[in-house]
């Protein structure tokens, strides 16, 4: 059956991984305290150099198995997978916290959606197992074969995995026993992720800080738009919504029949970072306040665009729209499924009302100057700032900052502008 094989059978009988994740669960529930104690890093160097290796194994394993990594949805792809590791590093070679704790979630903050690789994002309405739990399932098998780690250094990156979409409830689901016809109910609770006393297990919150800022960095409105390519459910920490494009991309900050639209959506991301009485946040400090608040400036400044549209000659208009699909196929998903996606968006882009367009068309443009000077930025610190073999995530790419530098194809339309 081979890995892959085996990987999938174990997923889709969510009865059985179930106890699985209920076992981690418990595990964390027991001896969250104590986890450090296992860890073998000390000091910052050592913990990024050992986990940038873990991660490039990993990836790497799964290369070596015949398993593709271009087949996710165009919203949690290469692009997500390249921006979380460049964000990891930037954030955790500043942030001051126990070198473990930065060993940990380098990993598992940069591979937290790797299972999109094999199952599809928004078919976890219809889950128990979802998303998040099938990345630590993944993870924990190919733990077992390239042997690299401890039982504790195995379960704390796994189980930051498992937890990382920050689910503010409980779930459950309805199934039917096997040789009978009676039902049951299974429910994975709420992730353990504080101490007793509310404070951080800080291994537990740095997947999930590392994905934020991938949802409010500049290439998030790319990211998102690019899933609009067919209708869906998205979440937003409690409840599921429906999306579907026409009505997504009305540019209004109210519900429409019900379901956020796409710029009420990124105005929630924006409004929660700092907002104390958001569960999100209320552990950042150091460098992650730093970062975030750096990079949700940005999202304000391309939200603001969005309510406010400029005007345009009908060149510049087409320039600004021409771009943005290059962007989103070049820089934001550069693989097969982000071109086809961009494509198909673009039909569908031009036949939205003028009013909608030129509202967007504005954000757009201000969205691509923004992740000009993100890309920038960020490759002079990684150029600057870290060794050569960090830079390769092979088979993605060999080099990092040629992967999120700004391509010629878009910005020499955008500086015409």
């Amino acid at each position: 059956m081979g890995f892959k094989g085996n990987y999938l059978k174990l997923i889709e009988d969510e009865f059985s991984a179930s106890k699985i994740i209920k076992e981690r669960q418990r595990k964390m529930s027991l001896y969250g305290d104590e986890i450090l104690n296992h860890i073998r890093t000390t000091n910052q160097t050592d913990a990024l150099k050992q986990g940038i290796s873990l991660i490039q194994k990993c990836l790497q394993y799964l290369d070596n198995a015949g398993i593709p990594l271009d087949q996710a949805d165009p919203g949690h792809g290469q692009g997500h997978l390249v921006r979380d590791y460049v964000n990891a590093i930037l954030l955790l070679s500043k942030l001051d916290t126990n070198p473990k704790n930065i060993f940990l979630g380098i990993v598992s903050g940069t591979l937290h959606d790797i299972a999109c690789q094999f199952i599809r994002r928004y078919d976890d309405k219809e889950r128990l197992i979802q998303h998040p739990e099938c990345g630590g399932i993944l993870i924990n098998m190919i733990f077992e074969e390239i042997d690299a780690l401890n039982e504790w250094e195995r379960f704390a990156i796994v189980h930051g995995i498992d937890a990382h979409q920050h689910r503010l409830t409980k779930k459950s689901k309805m199934f039917i026993k096997k040789y009978s016809s009676s039902r049951v109910e299974l429910t994975i609770e709420v992730y353990k992720d504080e101490d007793k006393y509310g404070n951080p297990y800080l291994f537990m919150w740095i997947p999930r800080w590392i994905d934020r800022l991938d949802l409010i960095g500049p290439g998030f409105v790319g990211r998102h738009f690019l899933t609009l390519v067919e209708d869906h459910y998205d979440f937003d920490g409690k409840n599921f919504f429906k999306v579907s494009f026409v009505n997504h991309m009305k540019p209004v900050l109210e519900k429409i029949d019900g379901n956020r639209t796409m710029l009420q959506h990124i105005e929630m991301f924006h409004l929660s970072q700092s907002d104390s009485s958001k569960p999100y946040g209320k552990h950042d400090f150091g460098a992650m306040i730093e970062i975030r608040d750096s990079y949700n400036s940005a999202l304000g400044k391309i939200i603001e665009a969005v309510k406010n549209p400029a005007t345009y000659t009908e060149k510049e208009r087409k320039n600004i729209i021409d771009a943005w699909f290059f962007f989103l196929e070049n820089n934001i998903e550069p693989t097969l499924k982000g071109e086809e996606a961009s494509q198909y968006l673009k039909k569908g882009f031009l036949l939205l009302d003028e009013k909608t367009q030129n509202h967007w068309i504005h954000g757009f443009h201000v969205c691509m100057e923004e992740y000009e000077l993100w890309a920038n930025s960020m490759i002079f610190f990684l150029n600057n700032h870290i060794p050569d073999e960090w830079l390769k995530l092979c088979p993605i790419t060999d080099d990092v900052c040629d992967f999120i530098r700004p391509k010629e194809i878009w910005t020499n339309l955008l500086h015409l502008i």
